[in-house]
């Protein structure tokens, strides 16, 4: 029902931007889950009608000067609520000398100092939102209290890319670290992993199987997944043997040359049922350390999308308390009154920052379907604002037409239509 009502709010986009995105935005719909906010579709609906009629130009003028005009009154509220924070109780007074209540706007005038001074008082006694760490420090004293620390992540980010590289060059994680766990690699390929994680010198027709011949047609050709093994393979060159980087392929175990109908594919199962058991009979049973990244839908403590078990909770049944998971913070995960604790306490900006969220005010705000974060999350991994969380797609004509020849007959299998062309654009050209 959810797909459904927001392919209806992408129909009514014009023609020309339907054909050109509307099957792109599907994707990143599927692939998160429905973490990408119907405000962000109706908020394009808004602007694409802006852009290509004259009438909705003159409304959208409208609505600007009123925007403008409440620009105004928030930024002299932030003033007042700053000075306030800043014991100079006089602003208020001040603000009041400058703005009697004869004056046009008075009430509204009102409405923003008494908000102010609500916003101050609570900021002095609850200066943050959340309890910050520096994200890699925060995840690595993560291991001391659970055995495997979980990313929930968004597919495809640029930044989440970096991320990874950062954290397994991390003097410490390495310490605390044996395995890393990836939803980009298919149990059926594990020992070509291996080879390659050890150093072995490999053709590269040959490596991109790990992320090719996985269940999910064509969904890791963006080059972070690409980057991250050869970051890996990189750090493992310079440790000892017994203190080297393990990675496991998680997705399920597949043969492609065998699948030939949907039926086929869908026999391969639920993969979260693959996902737990690497973390349970890899990871757990020999008492080892692993990080998880998986897509976010199969990490929430509090099940998938539609309440069935993912990977954590069926890892949580078998060892309670061995997991904590993080999700990456973007436009879909927080519902507006939590993107406005994170602006108004305005978190630090030399991100990657990692916000716990048990007993904070951020834990308790809702997400989407109007669930406490700290019921899906032990914590927040916040990489920047959301303009700069771009996707990194494959470089234009990178991907050659004998593999996209298979690639089209697995979509078909998959989607029974060549979406597989359709969302890695310029990559077939």
């Amino acid at each position: 029902m959810k797909r459904t009502v927001y392919k209806c709010l992408l129909w009514l986009h014009p023609a020309a931007f339907r054909e050109r995105f509307a099957d792109e935005m599907l994707w990143i719909f599927d692939e998160t889950g429905g973490q990408e906010t119907f405000s962000d579709v109706l908020l394009s609906l808004l602007r694409q009608w802006t852009l290509h009629s004259g009438v909705w130009r003159i409304a959208f003028g409208a609505l600007a000067s009123c925007l403008l005009l409440g620009g105004w009154w928030h930024l002299q509220g932030g003033a007042l609520a700053s000075a306030l924070r800043r014991g100079n109780p006089g602003a208020l007074e001040e603000i009041r000398h400058r703005h009697p209540s004869g004056m046009p706007c008075a009430s509204a005038l009102g409405d923003v100092m008494q908000a102010t001074e609500t916003e101050a008082s609570r900021s002095q006694a609850d200066p943050r939102p959340c309890d910050v760490a520096d994200a890699i420090q925060g995840i690595v004293a993560a291991f001391g209290r659970h055995p495997v620390v979980m990313i929930g992540e968004v597919h495809w980010l640029e930044p989440a890319g970096e991320f990874y590289g950062r954290l397994i060059r991390d003097r410490k994680f390495q310490q605390t670290v044996q395995d890393i766990v990836v939803e980009f690699a298919s149990r059926h390929n594990q020992l070509l992993l291996d080879r390659y994680i050890a150093g072995e010198d490999l053709p590269i027709e040959e490596v991109r199987h790990i992320w090719r011949d996985t269940t999910k047609v064509a969904s890791w050709e963006s080059p972070i997944y690409a980057q991250w093994l050869a970051a890996v393979r990189e750090v493992n060159k310079g440790l000892p043997p017994n203190r080297r980087l393990r990675v496991l392929a998680g997705d399920t175990a597949v043969a492609w040359q065998s699948i030939h109908t949907h039926a086929d594919w869908e026999a391969l199962g639920d993969n979260n049922v693959s996902f737990a058991d690497v973390m349970v009979n890899e990871v757990l049973r020999r008492g080892r350390r692993a990080l998880v990244v998986l897509g976010a839908n199969h990490v929430t403590k509090s099940g998938d999308r539609n309440g069935d078990e993912d990977a954590t909770t069926r890892v949580e049944s078998r060892y309670p308390g061995s997991t904590y998971v993080v999700l990456l913070d973007n436009r879909g995960l927080l519902q507006p009154p939590a993107q406005e604790l994170v602006r108004l306490h305005r978190l630090p900006q030399n991100a990657p920052i990692l916000c716990e969220l048990a007993g904070t005010p951020l834990g308790d705000s809702p997400d989407n379907h109007g669930t406490p974060l700290s019921n899906k999350a032990d914590a927040l991994l916040y990489l920047g604002p959301p303009e700069t969380l771009v996707r990194a797609f494959p470089p234009a004509g990178s991907l050659e037409p004998t593999y996209m020849k298979e690639v089209d007959r697995r979509s078909m299998i998959e989607w029974g239509e060549l979406r597989d062309r359709k969302l890695l654009g310029a990559a077939v050209e």
